[in-house]
C-alpha cells in the first residue's frame, strides 16, 4: 500500500503554476482541491488529487485548444 504525499500550501501553489492567491480563490468557489487539516495550525493538500486537478485542466485546454 502506498500513501499519499501530502504537499504544504507553498509546495501546491508552486506545482499548480498558480499564485497563492489564486490557489485559495480558486479553492473557495470550488475549482481546486480542499485543503485537508494535518494539526492545528497545519494544512495541505493531497498530491494525487493535486495531480488529478492538473491532469483535468491539461484535457480542458485539449479540448479548447483542437
Amino acid at each position: 500500500m502506498q500513501l499519499d504525499r501530502i504537499l504544504s500550501p507553498r509546495e501546491a501553489w508552486r506545482t499548480a503554476g498558480i499564485s497563492r492567491s489564486t490557489m485559495y480563490r480558486l479553492e473557495k468557489a470550488g475549482a481546486f482541491p480542499r485543503r485537508l487539516q494535518i494539526s492545528e495550525g497545519r494544512t495541505g493538500y493531497l498530491a494525487s488529487e493535486l495531480e488529478a486537478w492538473i491532469k483535468a485542466r491539461a484535457a480542458h485546454r485539449k479540448l479548447i485548444g483542437g
